[in-house]
């Protein structure tokens, strides 16, 4: 494994999208050794302004880069309000139609075996709960567990169950 340290960012493409605040940059993490490295996502987007969805999804398109995976959505003070999994460009446009007020930021991780995709969005979406308000299924938000066959098949598990209560059979009077 390649340390930290031993990592370098490499831009490619200048000014992809920018405004008077923003610009976006491509390019690609290298490192000085020459080695081969096995890495999770194929392309990560983390909170890039709403108003550069088009320009981003058509270069992605001009470097033949998938553009399906986990994407997020965020509100102005950058906390996630909505985790999904699938098409990422329409997927956020329409949660941006229907939440133009509340969604400034979007980001988006493709993950070339798409094996472990499902997973990986459900663990997403179980640690952000309590700020996810427009996510409601897999959603947890009190103490109450998520259901295991949201994981993939194999996959190996510990469960919480309460206890069920024993209750005492109060003996009744038939003179009732």
């Amino acid at each position: 494994m390649v340390k930290r340290k031993e990592l370098k960012k490499t831009i490619e493409d200048k000014r992809i999208w920018s405004n008077n605040i923003w610009q976006i940059n491509y390019g690609s993490v290298k490192s000085f050794k020459k080695e081969k490295s096995n890495h999770l996502f194929r392309i990560v987007a983390e909170k890039l302004p709403i108003e550069s969805l088009s320009k981003v999804k058509e270069y992605l398109i001009s470097k033949d880069i998938p553009r399906q995976g986990i994407y997020i959505a965020h509100d102005s003070m950058g906390y996630s309000r909505y985790v999904g999994l699938g098409g990422i460009f329409y997927r956020l446009k329409t949660r941006y139609q229907a939440h133009p007020l509340e969604i400034q930021y979007y980001s988006f991780y493709t993950i070339p075996d798409k094996v472990h995709q499902r997973e990986l969005e459900t663990l997403l979406i179980r640690i952000a709960s309590p700020l996810l308000e427009f996510n409601s299924q897999k959603k947890r938000t009190t103490i109450e567990v998520g259901s295991v066959r949201d994981y993939s098949v194999g996959t190996l598990f510990l469960e919480r169950k309460m206890k069920k209560k024993r209750v005492k059979k109060i003996k009744r009077n038939k003179n009732y």
